[in-house]
């Protein structure tokens, strides 16, 4: 199981599994519950139905009218047949929407992260253009004093260096 895991599933893989689960697994009924991507950031569990232990035959009505059973199959081979795919195909519709799901996930997450990202590059940008402003004032500041000093050391008549 993990190996499939690891790559994505196709059908053949699906239907394998699924008839191991058929051939091995006594069951009441087959239920299904898988998430369905409904928009890129919210998802539904479905849970769906296929039989019960008792529809395993099926029922057939009026398929004798309609339609001749070629190949030697009796009706109740057809019908189990028919409900082997069934319950394959809506196995794989089930891996896929929960792969299209997990897809939406990651896309959802990246979206929000990458937002998260460019407002911390803007805050951290902020903060640097005003540590900077600040610091450039601090000099700013510090040389316009040294100059005032330099100033009045020569309007004064001192030479003391500062």
């Amino acid at each position: 199981m993990t190996e499939l895991q690891k790559n994505f599933l196709n059908y053949t893989q699906v239907s394998v599994l699924a008839d191991d689960i058929l051939k091995n697994v006594e069951f009441d009924a087959l239920r299904i519950v898988f998430n369905q991507l409904s928009h890129f950031c919210q998802q539904l569990q479905l849970c769906c139905l296929l039989r019960e232990s008792d529809q395993a035959g099926g029922k057939i009505g009026d398929l004798d009218s309609y339609y001749e059973i070629e190949g030697g199959e009796t009706k109740s081979e057809v019908f189990q047949n028919l409900a082997e795919f069934q319950f394959s195909c809506v196995m794989f519709n089930a891996v896929l929407e929960n792969a299209c799901s997990e897809q939406g996930a990651r896309m959802s997450a990246m979206d929000s992260s990458s937002r998260n990202a460019g407002d911390m590059l803007d805050r951290l940008t902020l903060t640097y253009n005003s540590s900077l402003s600040l610091s450039l004032s601090h000099t700013h500041t510090e040389r316009e004093r040294e100059r005032d000093a330099v100033n009045r050391s020569i309007v004064f008549g001192t030479n003391r260096t500062i």
